[in-house]
């Protein structure tokens, strides 16, 4: 049974494969028997779709899906305000990223002058109003045409409004005069003669040779830019230089001939060729003599011909007057000295005649000794043997030091001596039973024990200024419960004092009282202290701790730092910082700025968390801090005075907020291990001058960290500065790109420059030879004259579209520069502007064939006609945010393939 079913199944498999095969076989005679179309591949707007289907005989069959458009996502507009740029709205496909609108800028509207502010005249008085226009739509001006003219107590209500000259047209100078008597209107209404254009040249003038083009003079007006003369081209003279001149060579006594080549057609240079070179005479040079020595014979000076070699007056032989001999005496050995034998030299020239020979020292004399001990106040020595003459140590007795005293409440506690009131102080009276300790008098010992009743029984109530200042031998100061105050200086300079103790009684510690105490480690300050003066501290460069009663309501203490409840004079809390503080600090958060030189030379510090209640950091706030690695300054900071950071020797790296709008002078010179640094504008915040270079807040603190770089600011005046060899990567979120700005800083690898540049100025960037790749932001419209000159790594740049001319030496001597992006709004691509730059092979310009050739390209500029032009290149841009507190974007480049 089994076998008949598989014999069945087999007859009916045969049977239906047979009848497909016919099936398919048979196509012309049968039609297929189509399924639906199906989607393959999606049509988009860079490339066609699929659509396949299939018949039940296996064939399939395929058709092509034509693209689709573009899916337009608008690129949002923005309006332009008087004083601001805004954008045209505009779009580009979210598929493929092409632009279908471009957006354009908007110019700013300005400023219109439509509102009015009327003008009152103040009276002698009443109070007038200034008066004029403002723009209303942003109310600029209006504050000040709504200001008020105060009373002027006379009746100058005549004006002459001033005008400034300019080159070529006279000023006035202005002012007001009296409208009744009109005194002073004469002066007023005086001209101011135009001074006419000062010129400066921008490149200078070439003269033309035979062989070789000229170039003239190129000049601007220094006052108002005006251009007075452009540089252009002067061809080559092309003369042939056939004629010939033979040199003949003047001697001492015979005339000579110029002799060379000069032009045979219009003989230019012939009457130089053939002037005569007059016989000059002898070129008598001097024979300098010598004076004789004791073994030599010397010459008279005489002279000879430096032409011709002759001599012209002979040198004569001076005899030598022999040595003058003095004898120098034998001295005998002694067992700590060396003895010598009998010598002599040369009085005259100092040479030894005879060399006396060392006798070598004897030997000591030993006597055994028994061991001392030592006292509070006598060295001791161990037991040995000594030398008789000499004292010296020949076995043991090595000296022991004296023990000191070791004072617990006035008594010792090794000799039991007793620290009696000091006695021979000198004392003030007050007048009425009190007095105060005005002097250290006759104190010789450096235990200070102050009586609370001076010797003429009247209580002693303070510690007079200066009383004990400077006193270097000072150890130890106890202070008695009767006194009340410590005033100013007291005991400045008490370089060794280590101990003083300052009585519950105490209620004022004036200025300086402990400054320059170097040993002094700890103070205690107690409950009834209520004022603290000034830099009661200051240069305790021992002191590691400070501690306040925790009852006391005027003062208090917060990671180690002293702190003041109330303000002083001048707004600052802190009393005082020991110099020895360490670790990490908290600073109280209700600073408003953090004083001059708080923390300064604090080595032990290695961090700070500043408060967002500060304001400003004052100079030297931190300088010389070698241990600290790390500061987060918050964004209500708003300035940082000169020389807040340097020397800190381990900071590495630092973020300045944009809150920021003033940096000081070497704010961070000697930072020697700073990597990389955020800015809010290049330099110290200035739009000119110093203070807008880089240099500027590293200043001219010299370091063998450091590189040694020149800058030079729009006045051309020249500045040294010194940027630390850690340095590669710089961050500016703000401001603009001036003159100078980075020029000679070589060190750097990495400069992130921000959105809101306009420009790149003239030599912004020279001489940056460590960098290799800058993105350049899209609102910038100029490349300024030899702003990338010498940036000798420099491989790639890609100059947005706006950018309108690319000034003479830009790129000059770039001689990495392989590849560069071009827009198509570039009109003028200055003298020499890529010059030197061997290997520069692409260009991507965004425009077309023909507009590309309307841009001047001059003989210096070759890199630019040897590489190979890519046209209406279409530049893709990635754009990612910068963290820093401001909505700063960068671009990032990617070149087609």
């Amino acid at each position: 049974m089994k076998r008949l079913m598989s014999l069945l199944l087999a007859v009916c498999t045969c049977l239906f494969i047979g009848i497909m095969l016919t099936a398919c076989n048979e196509e012309s005679d049968h039609e297929h028997s189509w399924s639906e179309w199906n989607t393959v591949k999606n049509a988009s707007c860079i490339q066609e779709g699929t659509l396949e289907r299939s018949c039940s005989c296996g064939e399939k069959e395929t058709q092509a899906i034509p693209m689709s458009d573009h899916t337009a996502v608008t690129d949002a507009s923005a309006s332009a305000t008087c004083e601001v740029t805004g954008l045209t709205e505009g779009s580009h496909c979210s598929v493929c990223n092409k632009i279908i609108v471009a957006q354009t800028v908007i110019d700013a509207l300005g400023h219109n002058n439509n509102g009015i502010v009327a003008h009152k005249d103040a009276t002698c008085e009443m109070a007038g109003v200034v008066g004029g226009t403002y723009c209303d739509r942003c109310e600029a001006g209006k504050a000040e045409a709504e200001a008020p003219i105060a009373a002027p107590g006379h009746n100058s209500n005549g004006v002459v409004a001033y005008k400034k000259a300019t080159c070529t047209e006279d000023g006035v100078v202005g002012g007001t005069y009296c409208d009744r008597c009109e005194a002073g209107k004469a002066e007023a209404e005086a001209s101011i003669t135009a001074p006419g254009h000062t010129g400066v040249v921008d490149q200078a003038g070439l003269l033309p040779t035979c062989t070789t083009t000229g170039l003239t003079e190129s000049k601007h007006c220094l006052v108002c830019d005006e251009i007075l003369s452009t540089q252009t081209t002067i061809d080559a003279l092309g003369h042939n230089n056939n004629g010939v001149v033979a040199h003949k060579k003047a001697t001492c006594t015979e005339d000579g001939v110029v002799g060379g080549t000069y032009c045979d057609r219009c003989e230019a240079g012939k009457a130089e060729a053939e002037a005569p070179i007059a016989a000059p005479g002898h070129f008598e040079s001097p024979l300098k003599g010598k004076s004789p020595t004791c073994t030599k014979d010397g010459l008279t000076d005489g002279t000879f011909c430096m032409r011709c070699q002759k001599v012209v007056v002979e040198q004569k032989v001076i005899e030598s007057p022999g040595h003058s001999v003095v004898v120098i005496n034998a001295v005998p050995p002694t067992c700590i000295e060396v003895g010598s034998t009998e010598g002599s030299y040369c009085s005259t020239c100092g040479e030894v005649l005879v060399e006396p020979a060392y006798v070598p020292v004897g030997d000591h004399t030993p006597i055994e000794v028994g061991a001392k001990q030592p006292t509070c106040t006598e060295k001791g020595f161990s037991a040995g043997v000594i030398c008789s003459y000499c004292k010296y140590a020949i076995e043991g007795a090595e000296p022991v030091e004296a023990l000191g005293h070791d004072y617990v409440n006035l008594v010792c506690t090794r000799c039991q001596d007793e620290l009696e009131p000091t006695e021979g102080l000198i004392f003030k009276s007050n007048g009425d039973g009190t007095c105060y300790v005005s002097g250290a008098g006759t104190l010789d010992s450096p235990y200070l024990v102050i009586p609370s009743i001076s010797p003429s029984g009247d209580t002693v109530v303070a510690i007079g200024q200066y009383a004990f200042e400077w006193l270097p031998d000072l150890k130890m100061v106890v202070i008695p419960d009767s006194v009340k105050e410590i005033r100013y200086n007291a005991f400045t300079g008490c370089n060794n004092l280590t101990s003083v103790t300052i009585p519950n009684s105490v209620t004022k510690i004036d200025v300086e009282a402990f400054s320059s105490c170097s040993s002094l480690k700890s103070v205690f300050i107690p409950a009834s202290v209520t004022f603290i003066g000034e830099n009661v501290f200051d240069y305790c460069n021992s002191l590691e701790s400070i501690i306040i009663d925790e009852n006391n309501t005027a003062y208090f203490s917060l990671d180690g730092v002293l702190y003041s409840k109330e303000p002083n004079y001048y707004g600052g809390y802190v009393v005082a910082v020991p110099q020895k503080i360490q670790g990490h600090v908290t600073l109280w958060n209700g600073l408003t700025f953090i004083e001059y030189s708080m923390f300064s030379s604090c080595a032990g510090l290695t961090g700070v968390t500043i408060p967002s209640t500060v304001t400003s950091i004052e100079a030297d706030a931190f300088a010389n801090c070698t241990g600290l690695t790390s500061v987060i300054i918050p964004n209500s900071v708003t300035i940082i005075y000169d020389y807040a950071f340097v020397g800190c020797t381990s900071l590495k790296n630092i973020i300045i907020p944009n809150s920021v709008r003033e940096i000081g002078y070497s704010v961070f010179g000697g930072c020697t291990s700073l990597e990389s640094i955020t800015l809010p504008f290049i330099g110290g915040g200035a739009t000119s001058h110093e203070k807008s270079l880089f240099g500027y807040i590293f200043g001219s603190y010299e370091d063998e960290d450091s590189i040694k770089i020149q800058q030079m600011d729009i006045s051309y005046t020249k500045y040294k500065y010194y940027i630390p060899k850690s340095l590669k990567s710089v961050t500016i979120t703000g401001g603009n790109v001036y003159f100078g700005a980075f020029s000679g800083c070589s060190g750097l690898t990495s400069i992130t420059l921000p959105q809101s540049a306009t420009s790149i100025q003239d030599f912004a960037f020279s001489g940056c030879v460590g960098l290799t790749t800058i993105v350049i932001p899209s609102g910038v419209t100029k490349i300024g004259n030899s702003a990338f000159s010498g940036c000798s790594g420099l491989e790639s740049v890609a100059l947005p579209d706006g950018v309108t001319k690319i000034e003479e030496y830009a790129f000059d001597w770039c001689t990495n520069l392989s590849s560069i992006v071009i827009p198509s709004s570039v009109r003028n691509i200055g003298v020499a502007a890529f010059r030197q730059c061997s290997a520069l092979t692409d260009i991507y310009f965004t425009g077309s064939e023909e507009e590309w050739a309307t841009i001047t390209i001059d003989s210096y500029n070759t890199a630019l006609t040897s590489a190979t032009v890519h046209f209406n290149y279409v530049p893709q841009y990635a754009t990612a945010a910068l963290d820093l507190g401001a909505g700063v974007y960068t671009q990032q480049k990617k070149f087609a393939q």
